[in-house]
């Protein structure tokens, strides 16, 4: 722990009382993760402990302070004691139930170092045994002070952003000292719990701020404290009476009475009436089918028992048709959906939802009316339009695409919320044993749903049948969902058997009858590829059912799959749009349409996945990844309670126009949280001269929901204009980031038409206007990159990427802004309808040099992807001439240069990357590795550790650490690294087969050997473990071994190449004995 000589500038203080393991850990993590800058000190107070914490902390002395008292004073009393103790100008408030992560402290510390009038900082909070959010910050829910991200994705945008707020949790709580003082305290009549929001509110009541700190990361075995919930009704009475009335209707603190609510208004045009706390739960009763097997039941069931263990939902459930049996097995998950069936709730509700075919748009006998219907064919039925205006208080629409059906068919768009749907990552995750599928083909295509036209089952098994012969090794698994449900009869069953019986087809497994619920997920693993080519879709549920277990799947683009499939997680077939006959007695409200998928791209996608499986697989990595950080039920049900919240407040009054004062960015670091409400929808930015009369005119013209920043005169010139912008979109609260260049002129409705492409299409990140003269037209272009004059951003897809790049001087900061979205799947558009007028004039020299990198950039990516390397080498060099600090391009041409045997020229590179930044664990990663490769050994060693020092947990340093000290015959080093990684990462492909080979090789070679079997069993496909493998056991004599593996590699693929590369070393052993 850091060595204090002088008055440190943070004070630890942790009360503890027993569970002496969680202290030690604690402990221990403080200890390894904390640097000496910021200094500290920790302070322990013991709330008289019974187990072994007395001689736990013992062991520490000299390392920490430690006060001894007699008897268990509480949470507030304890952590007033330390306080009193404390030294430092900030208090560090820690649980003895967490483990703090590499630069917890540093970050927090810098952050509140970044704003004087920043008074807490909170920290983000992991549940250890999933690695989701635990704290991301508190607000007021129902009445009561709750985590509003609890069980996020800890990479999920809305988590990984700096944002105030008027409360955050005490387990990891950073106040500055004279603060603390100041407020005298926590509150001691608070008995653990409570405590530490109300410190929160008291400090936002004299004007600080309350700030989370995303890159601060604890662990936190939330609630583990002896006697944490035995105060649970006095503590939350003791808030009610304090701070009841003192909220607005959003939720928010009302700070410093009338003074506060006039200022208020300045920004946010709205005087937000008093509410009294309450924590009454949502209550509704839900109509559907729920225990049978369709799409819809499946919906209901997950989405009501994701909604009732949030525990903030009282829900009564009505079959759609009375006394509907059960068909899906009632095991205990599903218990509290039977026990509710056909048990409607007394007295006052929220709401009536109904989720079932045919929809009923009836007034519900109480409650506001609910519709869930999906939609396909781009238009609904005239029939519905007016019973929907008339009755529907809200729909829900599973994806962005079923939201613009409603909307283009005339539904008000605030009417329609997209609540999406999702998977049990319990249930539906890779590695699962495969269910049996009566097949001798090794390699199996999927299709899963009612075999229906609209889902393209014709499409499928006409490019099937072109594709594949009966020689190839393949069966395409059809297993039929609609054989007994609303589709019954309209399957094409009887075309699926003809193709059974032809000679000239490759194999084709047809499966109808229901499975269980628990062999789905089986069912998916027994597969190597899921294949939907869908004319028409709601969701397609069973698309991300099978990325969640890994598959790679092949799926129509352009549609409602869109929402969760991109290039990197799936193989998308180009799609049109194509007139569609509907039943004469059905009238759209429009013209009808479906998407009619490629044939011959859908035909060499499946030949693709077929003869490039590692690339597929690794794609079905992604997939998988990606639906268990967004689309689980949990997911889900937290859409579906936004929506509630929203029509519970539908009644609420009525905004006034948000017009805010041009600012000068200088001055945007005095913007506090309280005039920066949720109600503000647009961050508008003017960059450089922009007419004065243009943009109030578009001020007036957008009316609320609108806030303006002007980066021009007063900026900071010491600060970048990346820097700036992204300063800025980390305080915005907006959903969207409007950017205007120099000299441009666009109206009030262009920008209005430019975010609403933004609202209807979710994987729409950016948008552009046309520039007046350019070629006219209607419709969408998409780009590559934008061009910087006027972009409009998603602020959640500016989150994904990291924000705007700091090293960025000029208004080229847009244009990487749109090539980076680009690069993680975003989709960067023009709308050639909008126009804007205007030019730029003559470009500075730094905003040419900043473009021309950009473009080098994209351009070596492009050489490279065609295999050009010599052609991308060139284009990253002149990316890194015209702009030296470009960081993503000094990487990516020194990697290129690693791979081409041009180690001494990366090495060049990569020294500049490390004098940009001293304190990059990376930076001092890839020069070591450079080094390494280079033959300079001991250079390569001593940067390699300089990087292990700043971040001692990175993983892929202590296994680059390993090898070259295994290569340099340090065995004991070598292993002492891996089983480091191997503690942080168990699961590590590199750990495990470098550790495998390493122990063969240094004396037990039994153990390698298992170790590498046991991680080939679960990954067949890995060559490069397969090898290693055959090395170690041709090496140890064991060649009937190695041709058995062989045999093992070539079941799964007979032309896999390592396998027979194993086989011939084998013969040429043999020979030679």
């Amino acid at each position: 722990m850091s060595t204090v000589t002088v008055a440190p500038r943070v004070s630890i203080a942790i009360p503890v009382y027993n569970k002496a393991e969680f202290t030690e850990a604690c402990l221990y993590g403080v200890a390894e993760n904390t640097d000496d800058d910021p200094s500290y000190e920790v302070i322990v107070i013991d709330n008289a402990s019974t187990d072994w914490t007395k001689y736990l902390l013992h062991a520490f002395e000299g390392d920490i302070r430690v006060e001894y008292n007699d008897e268990n004073k509480g949470f507030a009393r304890a952590n007033n004691q330390a306080a009193a103790m404390a030294s430092g100008d900030y208090l560090l408030f820690l649980n003895n139930d967490t483990v703090p992560q590499p630069g917890w402290l540093r970050e927090m510390v810098g952050l509140a170092d970044s704003d004087p009038s920043i008074g807490i900082v909170g920290s983000k909070l992991l549940y250890p045994e999933t690695g989701k959010i635990q704290h991301a910050g508190i607000e007021l829910i129902h009445g009561v002070p709750d985590h509003i991200h609890r069980e996020a994705a800890a990479d999920d945008p809305q988590v990984n952003a700096v944002r105030d707020f008027d409360m955050v949790t005490g387990a990891c709580m950073l106040v500055r000292r004279g603060l603390f003082a100041e407020l005298q305290g926590f509150d001691e009549n608070f008995l653990n719990g409570v405590e530490d929001v109300d410190l929160c509110l008291r400090a936002r009541e004299k004007g600080w701020r309350v700030v989370y700190c995303p890159t601060s990361v604890v662990e936190h075995h939330e609630g583990s404290s002896e006697g944490r919930y035995d105060h649970v009704r006095e503590n939350l009475q003791r808030f009610v009476d304090r701070w009841q009335g003192r909220f607005d209707a959003e939720g928010r603190l009302m700070v410093g009475g009338k003074e506060a609510i006039s200022a208020t208004r300045k920004v946010r045009g709205v005087v937000p009436e008093p509410v009294a706390v309450q924590s009454r739960p949502f209550r509704g009763n839900w109509e559907g089918s729920f225990l049978v097997y369709s799409s819809l039941a499946t919906v209901n069931r997950e989405l009501v028992l994701a909604l009732l263990r949030s525990e903030k939902f009282e829900l009564g459930l009505l079959q759609a048709e009375p006394g509907e049996r059960a068909e899906v097995a009632i095991t205990s998950r599903l218990y509290p959906v039977a026990e509710r069936l056909d048990k409607a709730l007394d007295g006052e509700v929220d709401f009536h939802l109904r989720h079932h075919w045919p929809p009923n748009f009836s007034r519900p006998p109480a409650g506001k009316l609910v519709l869930v219907q999906p939609w396909e064919f781009g238009r609904i039925p005239s029939e519905w339009v007016e019973p929907i205006q008339q009755n529907v208080d809200q729909i829900w629409a599973y994806t962005s695409y079923v939201r613009d059906c409603y909307i283009a068919s005339g539904i008000d768009p605030n009417l329609v919320e997209v609540v999406r749907l999702g998977v049990d990552p319990e249930r539906f995750q890779p590695g699962l044993s495969g269910l049996y599928l009566p097949t001798e083909k090794t390699f199996k295509f999927l299709f899963v749903g009612g075999t229906l036209e609209r889902k393209g089952i014709d499409c499928l098994l006409k490019a099937y049948r072109q594709a594949f012969t009966p020689e190839d090794d393949v069966c395409l698994v059809i297993k039929d969902m609609g054989t007994r449900t609303f589709y019954e009869n309209q399957t094409a069953g009887e075309q699926i058997r003809t193709l059974q019986n032809d000679p000239h087809c490759a194999d084709i497994l047809y499966l109808t009858e229901d499975l269980p619920e628990a062999d789905i997920p089986s069912l998916y693993s027994g597969c190597d590829c899921l294949v939907h080519p869908y004319r028409g879709e709601g969701f397609g549920l069973p698309v991300a059912e099978a990325m969640a277990c890994g598959l790679p799947v092949v799926v129509t683009a352009g549609g409602a799959c869109d929402d969760f499939c991109n290039e990197d997680t799936a193989y998308l077939v180009s799609a049109r749009r194509v007139p569609v006959r509907l039943p004469d007695e059905m009238e759209l409200a429009g013209d009808p349409w479906v998407l009619e998928p490629n044939p011959d791209e859908l035909k060499a996608r499946l030949r693709t996945v077929f003869e490039r499986r590692e690339e597929a697989a690794q794609r079905g990595k992604a997939a998988a990844e990606h639906i268990a950080a967004h689309f689980t039920w949990q997911d889900a049900a937290e859409d579906a309670q936004a929506a509630l919240t929203k029509l519970r407040q539908a009644t609420s009054s009525t905004m006034e126009p948000v017009v805010a004062p041009a600012l000068a960015i200088g001055a945007m670091q005095q913007l506090a949280s309280p005039v920066q409400a949720p109600s503000v929808e647009i961050t508008l930015v003017v960059l450089g001269d922009v007419a004065e009369e243009t943009i109030d005119e578009v001020m007036v013209g957008l009316g609320e929901g609108v806030v303006r920043f002007d980066l021009r005169d007063g900026a900071d010139t010491a600060v970048s204009l990346g820097g700036e912008l992204e300063a800025l979109r980390q305080r915005m609260e907006g959903e969207y980031l409007v950017c205007i260049g120099q000299g441009q002129t666009i109206d009030a409705e262009g920008i209005a038409q430019l975010i609403e492409h933004l609202r209807l299409q979710n994987n729409i990140a950016a948008v552009q206007p046309s520039l007046a003269g350019e070629a006219k037209g209607v419709g969408l272009v998409d780009l590559e990159i934008a061009e910087g004059r006027i972009v409009a951003f998603r602020g959640q897809a500016l989150a994904t990427i990291g924000g705007f790049d700091h090293s960025f001087h000029s208004p080229a900061v847009l244009c990487e802004a749109t090539r980076q979205l680009g690069r993680h799947g975003g989709r960067v558009v023009q709308v050639l309808e909008c126009v804007s007028v205007g030019g730029q004039g003559p470009l500075d020299q730094v905003h040419q040099d900043e473009l021309k990198a950009i473009y080098a950039l994209a351009e070596g990516d492009r050489m490279r992807s065609l295999g050009d390397d010599e052609a991308a080498l060139s284009a990253y060099r002149d990316s890194v001439v015209a702009k030296g600090d470009f960081v993503e391009s000094i990487v990516v041409l020194s990697a290129l240069l690693m791979e081409s045997g041009r180690s001494a020229d990366a090495i060049e590179h990569l020294e500049c990357l490390v004098q940009m930044d001293e304190g990059s664990f990376r930076a001092h990663n890839y020069l070591g590795l450079a080094r390494y490769q280079a033959g300079q050994v001991e250079a390569a060693r001593s940067t390699m550790k300089k990087a292990l020092a700043l971040n001692s947990a990175c993983v892929e340093t202590l296994i680059n650490l390993a090898v070259l000290e295994w290569e340099q015959g340090e065995a004991l080093e070598a292993v002492d690294y891996l089983e480091k990684a191997a503690k942080l990462e168990p699961d590590n492909r590199d750990v495990i087969v470098n550790t495998g080979v390493i122990y063969a090789q240094s004396g037990n070679p039994a153990a390698g050997i298992a170790l590498l079997r046991e991680y080939l069993d679960l990954n067949p496909r890995d060559q490069g473990a397969a090898s290693s493998l055959a090395d170690v056991l041709i090496q140890t004599g064991e060649l009937q071994a190695a041709r058995e593996l062989a045999g093992r590699l070539l079941a799964h693929d007979p032309q896999y190449p390592v396998a027979h590369a194993i086989l011939e070393r084998i013969r040429g052993q043999e020979e030679q004995e």
